[in-house]
């Protein structure tokens, strides 16, 4: 009676984090945040009640794994805007270049320092660029941890964790 009662306890507790994962999900602008509360929910579903461990060491972890992606998503919108910005400015010294060759009265001096501008803004843009591709892939890394972290949960296989997520204890009762 006992184990049925805790069954049903852990069971409750795992339906009502699933239900707020789902509602994350539901109001989340991010597609690829919305993508991976929607698959962590999915997996959740899926658990055999008796073989959760620990739910409230499992939420931790989920929890923190959310809280890391969120913080990509964030640094890489600050990328991307940044990016938008130097994209901004290297349009504006294009057109000065532009406007200086065009006139019939050329001033040199004027010129040289609008294509050092442009120069410089292209390379400005071309470090965004960079940055914004390698946020790309650390946020799809931060997805695969959410999800994987998932799913060493429903396999109750601790062994493909990272070391710093210290789940030896759990592995081992």
């Amino acid at each position: 009676a006992d184990i049925v009662t805790r069954e049903r306890k852990v069971g409750n507790k795992c339906n009502e984090f699933i239900d707020s994962l789902t509602a994350l999900a539901a109001h989340e602008s991010n597609k690829s945040l919305r993508r991976a509360l929607a698959d962590v929910a999915e997996a959740f579903r899926s658990i055999e009640v008796d073989r959760i461990r620990s739910l409230q060491h499992m939420e931790r972890i989920v929890v923190k794994r959310l809280d890391d992606f969120r913080g990509t998503i964030k640094k890489h919108k600050d990328v991307l805007n940044r990016r938008n910005s130097s994209a901004d400015r290297l349009k504006t010294a294009n057109r000065a270049v532009e406007k200086l060759t065009s006139k019939p009265q050329r001033d040199d001096v004027k010129i040289v320092q609008a294509k050092q501008q442009l120069l410089s803004s292209q390379v400005e843009l071309e470090r965004d660029e960079e940055t914004l591709a390698k946020g790309t892939v650390q946020m799809e890394i931060s997805r695969i941890n959410l999800v994987q972290v998932t799913n060493v949960f429903i396999c109750n296989d601790f062994r493909y964790l990272p070391a710093q997520d210290s789940l030896a204890r759990y592995a081992n009762s």
